[in-house]
């Protein structure tokens, strides 16, 4: 029983590590194969995973490999142009929230006591900080959106031009195009003026330094 169960691990043993190789073998044909773009090679790229149109592209010959790009840049083309709408919008949202809430921050800055100066900055300002971070979240999903549109119309053109697999490659090497942070610097303000029901006096000062006082 004992000699029958070791055989048994044995050929487990023995298939797992043919499975590996196999695997291995697959995936290095793959790679190397002038046809079908591996994952790990449509991730560099920015584009779009699982998506065939994209990952089978160089299997067409060069005529229907430029007809394929050209149709997916057709698609492509106005969500980059919509993704610049948004981009604006959030701007001038951001723009017209700063301006409404410069006379807050004045008529705050009037105030006779300081007393007054933290009950209001807590109630009267933190409206505006949070349109400025649904602003500021827009911004980033626009952006993020926008530079994954971007890598794909990038790739998409040198293909349209009639390039080889090889060729689209070299071109591409070092792309311009990184990941955006999301995070937008206005969060931390926001924070800043979640935590300000229960400031203390220091902590009470310095946000009234960071949003009151002007610059000089």
């Amino acid at each position: 029983m004992e000699i029958e169960l070791n055989m048994l691990l044995l050929y487990l043993s023995v298939a797992f590590i043919a499975g590996f190789v196999l695997s291995r073998l697959i995936r290095s044909y793959t790679e190397r194969s002038p046809d079908i773009m591996t994952r790990g090679t449509m991730k560099g790229y920015g584009l779009p995973l699982g998506d065939k149109r994209y990952s089978h592209i160089f299997k067409h010959d060069r005529a229907k490999r430029i007809s394929v790009a050209k149709e997916l840049l057709a698609e492509l083309i106005p969500l980059l142009k919509e993704d610049e709408m948004k981009i604006q919008k959030a701007m001038d949202n951001m723009n017209y929230t700063q301006s409404d809430m410069n006379v807050e921050q004045q008529r705050i800055r009037e105030m006779k006591t300081e007393g007054e100066e933290i009950a209001f900055m807590k109630t009267h300002l933190t409206s505006f900080l949070a349109d400025l971070r649904m602003e500021g979240e827009r911004l980033g999903a626009a952006l993020a959106s926008k530079t994954m549109i971007s890598n794909q119309i990038l790739f998409l053109e040198q293909v349209e031009q009639g390039h080889e697999r090889k060729d689209v490659k070299a071109i591409l090497a070092g792309t311009p195009f990184k990941s955006i942070n999301e995070e937008m610097l206005v969060d931390q303000a926001i924070n800043k003026l979640r935590e300000a029901l229960n400031l203390d006096k220091k902590d009470a000062k310095e946000t009234s330094r960071m949003w009151l006082e002007t610059k000089r």
